[in-house]
């Protein structure tokens, strides 16, 4: 199984950055990390998610060492969330991802506002 970090958080707070750092940083250097990005948000084939109806349709691993899934910024995150776990199917014998963390990016002067 291939190991998927999932970054969380609302559009602007910061994701493309953390998601440069892990890719940068948190792999021994050489390993190939994907990045899967939904596809209202600028994800393109084939490393693209999309979440539609309430359903995540995730592309199959390919070569990469991991993978980075980031969530639609703009949509509700538990719906996003509880399409994935039906989609990842963790502990299932035929998994094919294996959620390795799950990361949540804060807008921290949209959270005081709040």
């Amino acid at each position: 199984m291939t190991p998927l970090v999932i970054i969380l958080g609302p559009s602007g707070a910061g994701r493309a950055d953390v998601v440069k750092e892990l890719v940068a940083h948190a792999w021994p250097e050489g390993r190939k990390v994907r990045v899967l990005r939904e596809v209202r948000e600028g994800g393109v084939a084939p490393d693209a998610w999309e979440f539609k109806d309430g359903h995540a349709i995730v592309p199959a691993p390919g070569d990469e060492d991991a993978a980075i899934l980031v969530t639609h910024g703009a949509l509700h995150v538990i719906d996003q969330m509880e399409a994935l776990h039906r989609t990842v199917r963790p502990m299932q014998p035929d998994a094919v991802w294996r959620v390795a963390r799950i990361l949540t990016v804060v807008d921290c002067p949209l959270t005081m506002k709040h």
